[in-house]
């Protein structure tokens, strides 16, 4: 039990971490360039 929640907070915690990372490099292109962004 004491596992599953602590195994449940972590696996949130880095989601919620890279989430916010990709966030951050999104907001930084479109500041660079206004072109729309290729994959």
């Amino acid at each position: 039990m004491l596992v599953a929640v602590t195994g449940g907070v972590g696996y949130l915690t880095l989601v919620d971490w890279r989430d916010r990372r990709r966030q951050e490099r999104e907001k930084q292109e479109l500041r660079r360039t206004t072109t729309p962004k290729r994959k």
